[in-house]
């Protein structure tokens, strides 16, 4: 219908403003992502009033509390700040009746391309496996944009006992596998076996790499005036013996940064520890486009 294609314009072209202020000011504002919930909810709502599809309404409700649930899952795991989170709860919005350009469906209806929030979730598992590839090149690009802190911290993490414990029990399982890859006769499961122990063995090491990154490079030291509402608060913050923010606030407010910044200039504090994320609005932009123009290749591998 013509209106889901007004819905899918109009979500594109919020998330290219949010993309820009994402890059630039590692912020999306609320204007945007509230205009996004409204427009979804308001048009949808006014196309039902006037031709009586009433499931057009209902589903865009549907495709909000979805995107709800999940934008309440990745921001208190402290996944996703809140303008990400704010921004899936708009599309969740504007995508709940949007089907993929195509009639022919697959054995099961459920995976139907034109059942409704089918486009949604194509959208988030295509977002998110951008994200993942992003993050991967973002988190290399830190660590070698700070090799001193990433080279410290690492040092740090491959000494703690966690990782220690976890080396060695990970070398016990790659010991049995090698056992267990000379005692079958069968190839297939030797080059199982011998995949599997490579992979353990990346995991652990990409799992410190992670981390390290995280607790070495991606933490930035700004003044008070510099804080975006959002931003996360590396340590706690108290002023006059009393508790101003810190990292279990799940992103600082406004009226918490007024306060800093009041008691910058009285020289009470310095500048603020603060955890850099990666921009995530860019990846709903590259799974936009992805979804639109090849998302149906998830169909075509299972038919």
């Amino acid at each position: 219908m013509i209106i889901d294609i007004i819905l899918i314009a109009i979500a594109f072209i919020g998330i290219l403003i949010g993309s820009i202020t994402d890059i630039q000011k590692r912020e999306v504002a609320d204007w945007l992502n509230f205009s996004l919930i409204a427009s979804g909810v308001g048009l949808r709502l006014l196309h039902s009033t006037v031709t009586g599809e009433w499931m057009f309404l209902i589903w865009g409700l549907i495709g909000l509390a979805i995107a709800f649930g999940i934008a309440n899952l990745m921001f208190y795991t402290g996944q996703w700040g809140g303008g990400d989170a704010k921004m899936i709860m708009g599309l969740g919005a504007l995508f709940g009746t949007y089907t993929l350009p195509i009639a022919n469906g697959t054995p099961f209806s459920f995976l139907n391309p034109n059942t409704p929030l089918v486009f949604f979730g194509l959208f988030f598992i295509y977002s998110m496996a951008t994200g993942a590839v992003f993050g991967l090149f973002y988190s290399v690009y830190k660590a070698i944009q700070n090799k001193k802190h990433f080279a410290r911290e690492w040092k740090k993490q491959i000494k703690t006992k966690t990782f220690i414990y976890m080396r060695y029990a990970i070398l016990a399982m790659i010991v049995l596998l090698i056992i267990a890859t000379f005692m079958t006769p069968d190839p297939s499961l030797k080059a199982t076996s011998m995949s599997l122990a490579a992979l353990l063995l990346f995991g652990l090491y990409a799992m410190i790499f992670v981390r390290t990154v995280e607790r070495g490079c991606m933490i930035d030291h700004v003044l008070p005036k510099d804080l975006v509402e959002g931003d996360w608060i590396v340590k706690d913050i108290k002023i006059d013996g009393k508790h101003i923010v810190g990292p279990k606030d799940l992103g600082i407010h406004e009226i918490q940064i007024t306060r800093l910044c009041e008691a910058y200039d009285l020289g009470k504090i310095k500048k603020i520890a603060v955890k850099v994320g990666m921009p995530l609005v860019p990846a709903f932009l590259v799974g936009l486009i992805i979804t639109m123009t090849i998302g149906n290749l998830f169909f075509a591998m299972i038919l």
